[in-house]
């Protein structure tokens, strides 16, 4: 069986070279949460985490999913394996 392929792109790299954001992801790691719930987490302001899982988003790194009023924040297939420390196999475009 062989790896899943993912493509790096700018937006991942900008999304991984912040310490902040590889917080995020390890605690998104745990369960899907809303932003509130990240934001006690982490002990940061809801309007830091909210800039922070946008370009997460943008990275394709984390994903959303509205329930009723709430929005719950998780990863993606890639962001579990980035977290995880997975084998994959990267294509890198510059």
């Amino acid at each position: 069986m062989s790896s899943p392929s993912f493509i790096l792109t700018h937006h991942t790299f900008v999304a991984l070279s912040s310490p902040t954001r590889v917080r995020i992801l390890k605690t998104l790691n745990k369960r899907r949460m809303t932003l509130s719930e990240i934001s006690r987490e982490l002990n940061m302001s809801k309007s830091a985490i909210s800039e922070h899982l946008e370009k997460l988003q943008e990275a394709d790194l984390v994903k959303e999913e509205r329930r009723r009023r709430w929005i719950y924040y998780s990863l993606t297939e890639m962001g579990e394996q980035v977290v995880n420390g997975e084998e994959m196999i990267v294509k890198i475009i510059f």
